[in-house]
């Protein structure tokens, strides 16, 4: 994230947002990048990251992370309900798409990924193809944005 270059966009897949250190840099990164997210529709990752926001104090100098994620961070939410998909369908990828690298894994982005699990996150060289099938797929989920403090449950059913 440190790498992307200013007012560059950030495309992020998370089946899972939940670990405060991953909210942390996105909300850091989030003040000079267009970070946009595709999360799996999971009421846990909605919680951790009011959690995180309500557990840091605004400052005088700088948006609180409650703004930064309420007016900065983009999220749209996964759709599984589709006609080739059934109820148990989920967006299990775990990914970070930047100009120059791209990350992917089974990493989640977790506590438990990264203390406990044992997992994987490879840096390979962006592709246009990485960036076109990110934009597709926001461009496809469109309709299903998400605030992240008054969340439409109907985009989790």
């Amino acid at each position: 994230l440190a790498d992307a270059p200013l007012e560059s966009t950030i495309g992020i897949y998370a089946q899972t947002l939940s670990d405060p250190y991953m909210i942390a840099l996105i909300a850091h990164h989030a003040q000079n990048k267009n970070i946009q997210i595709i999360l799996q529709p999971d009421n846990y990752s909605l919680n951790q990251i009011n959690r995180f926001c309500d557990s840091i104090p605004p400052t005088p100098d700088g948006p609180s992370p409650r703004e930064i994620f309420g007016k900065l961070v983009e999220f749209r939410v996964f759709n599984a309900r589709t006609p080739a998909c059934n109820e148990r369908s989920s967006q299990h990828m775990s990914s970070i798409i930047t100009d120059k690298v791209t990350l992917v894994g089974s990493y989640d982005f977790t506590v438990q990924a990264r203390c406990k699990n044992r997992e994987s996150m490879y840096a390979l060289e962006t592709t246009d193809y990485d960036c076109e099938v990110f934009d597709s797929d926001w461009k496809t989920l469109e309709g299903r944005v998400l605030d992240i403090f008054n969340p439409n449950m109907q985009l989790f059913q």
